[in-house]
């Protein structure tokens, strides 16, 4: 009874870990793996593309600059921006550039297309004007733009990796133990490979490429971003590809159980990049430039190398993608970096915000930008405007560029006023 006992013990352990390596083999095969590294890469491209709206969006970027150097004071505490929104189905469109004085008075101009008509605003004239540039098509600037919005590019990013996934040949993957080296610790991992000669990249390229052109979606989103056949787009990819002569290409994935610890490329037993992680340290080689990274407490220490010289040193507070904040120093360099981004369906703002000190002046950026799609895309009243000859517009502009004469953009003066005095800038400058 007690030998029956043993026996029963004996063959229980043996299917354990019978199963346990059948269900190793199967759930953790280098294809297996390759398509997991790709659906978190897919995951990450869409987190940050789907908050882009490219077919009705108002976008306004600004940055304001303060230094005590003498050279850039004049420089200093104007805010200057750039706004723009397109509505492609309504065909509307407008552009603003501008600038504010610590009073927050407006230097701006203001372009807009509506009704297939261009409109402009001066913060010199309260008045709309209207006038067409001779001889310019409206209509094409909304060429295809129209068919394109996030969902048809979240629609692509993951058929063009479900597609690569799909043509991935068996036959070139392989695995073997290996280990990768993060910060200086040896971690013992499965090398998961993917070796593709000439050949099977030109084959993979164009498999991908006709799935693509099969499904009736992605065919219609890749000619309106393209603008070009499937024809013209496939002799595109023929000039790129043979332009392959005898390489190989190596991918490797680096995998514990299954978690991905990493990835690196070779090119002709060249590396190309690599890229390893495990918790928050990381380690990445790309030409001769290594970044490492290291969790200390609560802080991330980056540094930035080529050719084992230190190139700059930054410590993380705040390391999220859409939150993050660090000091950093260089050779010549130190000051502190802060990003942060809010977002949801409708729009997003985000704040990048940059100081410098270089040992004798110190600089500050502060650099802001929102996206709106629910803004109204050149909402004003053409009913109102006044039409104006060439001359008339001539004149308003160079009213607009002569406003701006005590201000940092004064050398407009020289490009567009006549018979501007060139001394009186240059002399202030010096």
């Amino acid at each position: 009874m007690k030998n029956k006992k043993i026996l029963i013990s004996i063959m229980a352990v043996t299917i354990m870990i019978i199963y346990t390596f059948v269900l190793y083999n199967v759930m953790f095969t280098p294809q297996k793996m390759f398509n997991k590294a790709i659906n978190k890469i897919t995951d990450k491209i869409n987190e940050n593309t789907l908050n882009l709206n490219f077919t009705k969006a108002m976008t306004d970027i600004n940055f304001k600059f303060n230094t005590n150097a003498a050279d850039l004071k004049k420089f200093a505490n104007y805010t200057y921006g750039l706004k723009m929104g397109t509505d492609s189905k309504n065909k509307t469109f407008e552009t603003k550039i501008y600038m504010l004085d610590q009073a927050n008075k407006e230097y701006s101009y203001t372009g807009y297309i509506k009704n297939s008509n261009l409109y402009h605003k001066l913060s010199t004239l309260d008045k709309l004007i209207l006038y067409n540039i001779k001889d310019q098509d409206l209509t094409s600037f909304f060429e295809n733009t129209e068919d394109i919005n996030t969902e048809d590019i979240k629609y692509l990013i993951n058929a063009s990796a479900k597609n690569i996934s799909k043509n991935f040949n068996k036959k070139y993957f392989s695995k073997e133990k290996s280990t990768v080296t993060i910060n200086n610790k040896n971690i013992k991992v499965t090398k998961n490979t993917y070796s593709a000669d000439t050949n099977e990249i030109k084959r993979l390229y164009k498999s991908i490429y006709n799935d693509l052109y099969n499904d009736s979606k992605t065919s219609k989103i890749i000619t309106s971003m393209t603008n070009m056949t499937k024809e013209e787009n496939q002799k595109q990819i023929d000039l790129i590809l043979n332009t392959l002569n005898n390489e190989k290409i190596i991918f490797n994935v680096y995998s514990k159980f299954n978690k991905i610890l990493g990835f690196d490329i070779y090119v002709n037993n060249e590396n190309i990049i690599s890229y390893y992680k495990k918790n928050d340290d990381f380690e990445i080689n790309y030409d001769n430039y290594n970044i490492t990274g290291i969790k200390k407490n609560k802080n991330l220490e980056v540094t930035i190398k080529t050719n084992n010289d230190i190139l700059a040193s930054l410590v993380f507070s705040k390391y999220q993608s859409d939150d993050f904040a660090f000091d950093y120093s260089t050779e010549m360099y130190i000051g502190k970096v802060s990003y942060k981004r809010e977002k949801n369906k409708d729009n997003y703002k985000a704040n990048l915000n940059i100081t410098l000190n270089d040992g004798r002046n110190n600089y500050s950026f502060d650099i802001n930008a929102s996206q709106d799609s629910k803004s109204k895309i050149a909402n004003i009243n053409t009913e109102s405007a006044e039409k104006f000859t060439e001359e008339e517009f001539s004149e308003a502009l160079i009213n607009f560029v002569t406003s701006l004469e005590d201000t940092p953009l004064s050398f407009l003066n020289d490009l567009f006023v006549p018979n501007y005095d060139e001394t009186k800038y240059f002399t202030n400058i010096i």
